[in-house]
């Protein structure tokens, strides 16, 4: 199997079924306790490291941060409702790196986002991202 097939699979199969079991199983999948403890930890760790860009919660929400790339994500989720699987990691990872800390604001972006939109696969997009930026 090609390399980029690969990759189509593991991102159908692997995340997508991924957060349909997380969301069945925990009520709580949308919120950071719901990160492993090993996640948690790691970003406890890193709580005090420098950001050079930090922005409010108004500013995430309307796309009004130094990335383009990201602004363009921010604004398709509050206008479709859906990100591509790797700009919701982008996304997620950005939300991490723009503010004070990972409990700053709440996981959920906004009214009509992907969580609403498209189901528990969409609803659990930044915590994959805190867990795999924690392990980074």
């Amino acid at each position: 199997m090609s390399e980029p097939a690969e990759a189509f699979l593991d991102q159908l199969v692997t995340w997508r079924e991924l957060g349909f079991n997380m969301a069945w199983q925990r009520s709580d999948y949308d919120q950071y306790d719901a990160l492993p403890d090993w996640a948690r930890h790691t970003l406890a760790e890193h709580a005090e490291d420098v950001r050079p860009h930090v922005y409010s919660l108004e500013e995430l929400e309307a796309g009004k941060t130094h990335d383009p790339l990201w602004n363009a994500a921010q604004t398709q989720l509050v206008r479709e409702g859906r990100l591509h699987n790797y700009l919701r990691m982008l996304w997620g990872k950005r939300i991490l790196e723009w503010t004070p800390a990972p409990t700053t604001y709440p996981l959920r972006s906004s009214e009509g986002s992907e969580q609403q939109a498209n189901g528990p696969q969409e609803g659990i997009s930044p915590l994959p991202a805190e867990g795999q930026r924690a392990a980074n």
